[in-house]
């Protein structure tokens, strides 16, 4: 009998082999962790369009001279030190403006908006323009040459590059993308292309969630487990929830934090011990080679813990007690 491996596993656990599902296409691990992404999104997308206040330092601060002596004053520290301090103001200069000079770059980041914005009716998409083949060909080219105080005509080779039109079985142009534009689609534009993706291919007669990103993301994930089961481009999808997460984050000034490994700690559902770790957002996951690959939600993991079995099993008491499990 053919085993197929999941089809997620290549997508979301990429420096890992990818396991044997008790429900193909997809293993349980995978499944979780594509629902935990989903979840993901909206606090991200949140928190784009909302910048997080930085604490305000009022304090007063003891002043020296330049020996380091105290002076007996005191200063409060500077009221722009949230925001990164006070920058030195420019005068305006008595020279007239110069065309050509370099422009004052833009106030807010620009990924962050291209992120942060409504959803399009479609993606912008690149100018098409009709696709060329490149090939390095030698041509003979005649020249007049001096020899001897004589001119004649000699021939010599050069090589030059030939620009092939390519054509199609039916002899015409193909088109590729120009690579004229720039910036990032918005989350939301991404999600409303799978909601309707996924939509025509399952649920024709369904509606369509609002255009909003928590409306999308609730949508996707009650659907989550037939369109694990029944959408065929489900590995893109889940590559593109991946790359989406990725990039609020990047916006965000973020990397996606390590797990943390639990020693010592079983899996509730293989037994498997020291398999199982702990994501920045309260997730735990049992993975590595000897593990199932459950995903633990915060309050599943706080269940398990607080169980007899684990404080039976190991020793010392719970790893709460310890704070490694928590």
């Amino acid at each position: 009998m053919t085993q197929h491996t999941c089809v997620l596993c290549p997508v979301l656990r990429r420096d890992d082999s990818p396991r044997l599902p008790d429900h193909p296409p997809a293993c349980e691990g995978c499944r979780g962790r594509l629902d935990w992404q989903l979840e993901l999104l909206p606090k991200l997308h949140f928190r784009l369009g909302h910048d997080e206040q930085q604490p305000y330092n009022d304090r007063w601060y003891a002043v020296v001279d330049a020996q380091g002596r105290l002076t007996g004053e005191r200063r409060r520290a500077d009221p722009l030190g949230a925001l990164g301090g006070a920058g030195p103001v420019r005068a305006p200069g008595g020279d007239a403006p110069v065309t050509g000079s370099r422009e004052r770059s833009t106030p807010a980041r620009l990924d962050r908006v291209d992120l942060a914005a409504p959803a399009r009716g479609a993606t912008v998409r690149d100018t098409m323009v009709p696709a060329v083949r490149l090939e390095e060909v030698r041509v003979r080219v005649r020249r007049y040459a001096n020899a001897g105080g004589l001119i004649q005509l000699r021939d010599e080779w050069e090589r030059r590059v030939q620009r092939t039109p390519v054509v199609d079985e039916h002899g015409q142009a193909v088109l590729v993308p120009a690579g004229d534009q720039v910036g990032k689609v918005s989350v939301a534009t991404v999600l409303r292309l799978w909601c309707t993706d996924v939509r025509d291919a399952l649920w024709p007669r369904h509606r369509l969630p609002l255009d909003d990103v928590p409306s999308m993301v609730a949508w996707l994930r009650t659907r989550l487990w037939d369109i694990v089961n029944e959408f065929e481009a489900i590995a893109d999808l889940a590559g593109e929830i991946r790359v989406l997460a990725g990039g609020m984050r990047a916006a965000l000034g973020e990397s996606e934090p390590r797990p943390q490994p639990l020693l010592g700690v079983p899996c509730q559902r293989c037994d498997a011990r020291s398999q199982i770790v702990a994501h920045a957002d309260g997730y735990r996951e049992c993975t590595a080679p000897l593990g199932c690959g459950r995903l633990y939600s915060p309050r599943e993991w706080q269940e398990w813990m607080a169980s007899d079995e684990v404080g039976q099993l190991l020793p010392g008491g719970r790893p709460g007690k310890r704070g490694t499990g928590r």
